[in-house]
């Protein structure tokens, strides 16, 4: 199937609303632009990895992994007796 797109003049584009349906694809999301060895390019979906969140909080000390593993625990805890 073929999708027809229209790039302004400020380069953005927008992807036909069957398009962005069937990529799972809503407001915000990112996609990845791919060369392929056949020289057409691809539209890859952008899967958000834990790696993608390196550095956005910032703590006054350092954490352990054994404060992580009880922060998990704690959550899992909270989670299944309802508490908030």
């Amino acid at each position: 199937m073929t999708y027809h797109a229209k790039i302004t003049s400020k380069g953005q584009l927008t992807l036909p609303a069957e398009m962005r349906k069937a990529l799972g694809l809503k407001a915000g999301d990112s996609v990845d632009f791919r060369k392929s060895e056949t020289g057409s390019y691809e539209l890859i979906p952008r899967v958000h990895r834990i790696d993608d969140l390196r550095g956005m909080v910032k703590l006054d000390e350092p954490v352990s992994p054994s404060d992580i593993d009880q922060w998990v625990k704690d959550a899992r805890s909270s989670a299944n007796t309802g508490i908030s």
